[in-house]
């Protein structure tokens, strides 16, 4: 069971704060999930097409401000997942450390990873989204 989970994606304004909301709804109050980004600024805004997209599934992240990854989230994080291997391999490079909490959001799906739909087609944030819904039950047995 895992207590502290982190998300990560690259810019921490579609796919980690989509998966963080999904993580929080089906661990409730049992798990902290919290999302960062590897390359990214703090305070931005979620993307408005995973705003919109969220909304129609009864979950508002319009309160969603951006985070940089830092050694103190990796530190309290019992699990770290990713979205794509090479965050898994940029990670490692700077945090060797955490290597073992680093895990594919689709690990449980043959280590599926969840391309980034940002600036894409419609279509492409759909599935993106889905498919993280999807990715994040997965999960599920092991957060709570």
């Amino acid at each position: 069971m895992f207590k502290n989970t982190l998300i990560l994606c690259t810019g921490n304004i579609c796919r980690s704060p989509v998966a963080e909301a999904f993580l929080k709804r089906i661990s409730g109050e049992s798990t902290k999930v919290l999302s960062a980004g590897v390359n990214t600024k703090d305070c931005a805004l979620a993307d408005d097409t995973c705003i919109e997209l969220l909304k129609q599934k009864g979950i508002d992240i319009t309160g969603h401000r951006s985070q940089k990854l830092s050694s103190e989230l990796l530190v309290s994080a019992d699990l770290v997942l990713v979205m794509e291997k090479k965050h898994i391999e940029e990670v490692s490079r700077v945090y060797p450390e955490a290597r073992g909490k680093l895990k594919l959001l689709g690990h449980w799906q043959r280590n599926k990873e969840v391309l980034d739909p940002y600036k894409k087609s419609r279509e492409v944030y759909m599935y993106a989204v889905d498919l993280i819904e999807e990715l994040t039950n997965d999960w599920k047995p092991y957060l709570q």
